[in-house]
C-alpha cells in the first residue's frame, strides 16, 4: 500500500484501518496470482462497482475478473483516505 499523503500513513496504524488494509492486501494478492474464486470469495455479499468499462458491476453476476478476462501482473495501491467517517463506530 502506498500512503497518498502523511496523514493516511499515521490513520494507517490506527487498529481498525489496520485491519481493513491488511483485508485489502489479502484481495490483492489473489488478484495477482490470478486466483479468480478467492478474489470473488473475499468481496461483500452486497458490493457493486463502477468499472473501467463505464459500466456497474454487481457481485453475483458473472464479472470480467471473476471470468478471468481481466489479470494484473501487479500495480499499485494508493490509499487517500485511512479514518473512520462514523465517529459512533470509531
Amino acid at each position: 500500500m502506498e500512503a497518498a499523503n502523511s496523514e493516511v500513513a499515521t490513520a494507517a496504524k490506527n487498529r481498525r484501518s489496520l485491519s481493513v488494509l491488511e483485508a485489502v492486501n489479502v484481495i490483492d494478492t489473489a488478484l495477482i496470482k490470478d486466483d479468480h474464486a478467492a478474489f470473488a470469495a473475499l468481496l461483500a455479499k452486497d458490493l457493486v462497482v463502477n468499472n473501467p468499462q463505464n459500466s456497474i458491476s454487481i457481485r453475483g453476476r458473472r464479472g470480467k475478473n471473476t471470468s478471468g478476462l481481466i489479470s494484473y501482473s501487479s500495480y499499485v495501491r494508493s490509499v487517500e483516505y485511512a479514518g473512520c467517517l462514523a465517529r459512533w463506530y470509531c
